[in-house]
């Protein structure tokens, strides 16, 4: 079951308190919501995640629920200035290396009055060491909330993939296709974290900010 994580944010707190999140992009080429390019890579695997779990999104969700594919850090962010969470963001990306990732499994989970289908990530060092880090720079800023997981243990990280799906079966057929799909995409690099206001309906969340990565962890993923 899904719950306590960055897709269910917005449940958190009221209705018009801004909502944010900050979400570990795949490693891809593109432009980020600050219009700085990304640095251009010639190895051909570079976006198979992204661009796979693009079409995945685009195909199987609303056109006005359309998502970037990425994973959530911390969601459920609220009763902060989006200055203080920039500065946040700064620091996580100049002291700690982007994680490398490893897909795990397909499942789905509650989500509002539907399933929610999303692929779960190993929860590497490298991932847990970044998770617990933006813990301790959330809990230093008075009057923020923690988020929604708190404690690295019970974080669960994962791509959300598709939001409403009707029926717990047609979410695990869907599962198992994508599982398939994404075969070949195993393991990925996070090159930008990025920092969302997830106020609202999942059409209207905007990216306020975007930070690429200084250091690179490498390619051994410790699990």
């Amino acid at each position: 079951m899904l719950v306590n994580c960055g897709l269910c944010s917005k449940q958190a707190a009221g209705s018009t308190d801004v909502m944010y999140s900050l979400w570990l992009m795949p490693e891809h080429e593109k432009l980020t919501c600050d219009e700085t390019t990304v640095a251009e890579s010639t190895d051909p695997t570079r976006n198979r995640l992204y661009n796979t779990a693009r079409k995945i999104i685009s195909q199987n969700n609303h056109p006005d629920q359309q998502f970037e594919p990425h994973v959530t850090l911390v969601g459920g962010l609220y009763n902060s200035s989006v200055q203080s969470l920039r500065g946040l963001c700064n620091r996580l990306v100049s002291e700690l290396p982007g994680p490398c990732m490893k897909l795990d499994v397909c499942d789905a989970g509650h989500y509002h009055h539907t399933q929610c289908v999303y692929f779960k990530m190993v929860k590497g060092d490298g991932l847990r060491t970044l998770y617990e880090r933006a813990q301790t720079l959330l809990s230093e800023r008075a009057g923020v909330s923690l988020g929604v997981h708190g404690d690295v243990e019970t974080y669960m990280p994962h791509m959300s993939l598709r939001y409403d799906c009707k029926a717990r079966e047609d979410a695990l057929k869907l599962c198992a296709g994508i599982e398939r799909e994404l075969a070949s995409c195993e393991e990925f690099r996070t090159s930008v974290l990025e920092l969302w206001d997830t106020t609202g309906p999942i059409g209207g969340w905007t990216c306020v900010g975007s930070y690429p990565f200084i250091h690179d962890e490498g390619d051994v993923l410790v699990e």
